[in-house]
C-alpha cells in the first residue's frame, strides 16, 4: 500500500514538473505569427492554373491585382475572363497567395426590368 502511494506521489511531481514547460511552450506556440487572410472583390482579367489578376477599383481607378494559386487554392463558381470575384489570400514572400477564390453573382444591367406580370396604376384587376 506504502508502494502505491509512494509511487503516485512521484507521477504527480512528475506531471507537475513537466507541466509548466509544456504550458509555455503551448504559449509560445500560440503567440507565433500566423499569416493573416484578406479579401479582395474585382473582374478577372486573366486566369490560369497558376496564377489570377483581377481589377479593383481603387478611389474610381481600376488597380490589376495579381494572385498566386496552387493545388490548396478552393475555386467556387465561373472563374472566366471578365466575370466578378472575392478572392481570400495570404502575403507571403511578397506574394499575394490565393486561399479561396469565389465568382459572385453578374450584377442585371440598369434599365432591365425582371419578367413577370405588369401592375396596373389603377390598382383594379380586369
Amino acid at each position: 500500500m506504502i508502494a502505491k502511494v509512494t509511487t503516485m506521489a512521484l507521477i504527480v511531481g512528475l506531471v507537475l514538473t513537466v507541466s509548466p514547460g509544456a504550458q509555455a511552450a503551448q504559449k509560445k506556440a500560440a503567440k507565433a505569427p500566423k499569416a493573416a487572410t484578406h479579401s479582395a472583390q474585382g473582374t478577372i482579367t486573366s486566369i490560369d492554373a497558376n496564377q489570377l489578376v483581377i481589377t479593383q477599383k481603387v478611389q474610381g481607378q481600376d488597380k490589376p491585382v495579381s494572385f498566386v494559386l496552387n493545388s490548396a487554392t478552393q475555386k467556387s463558381g465561373d472563374l472566366a475572363s471578365g466575370n466578378p470575384v472575392t478572392v481570400r489570400y495570404k502575403t507571403e514572400n511578397n506574394q499575394n497567395v490565393a486561399t479561396s477564390v469565389r465568382a459572385r453573382p453578374v450584377k442585371a444591367a440598369k434599365g432591365t426590368k425582371p419578367k413577370g406580370e405588369k401592375k396596373s396604376l389603377t390598382g383594379k384587376k380586369g
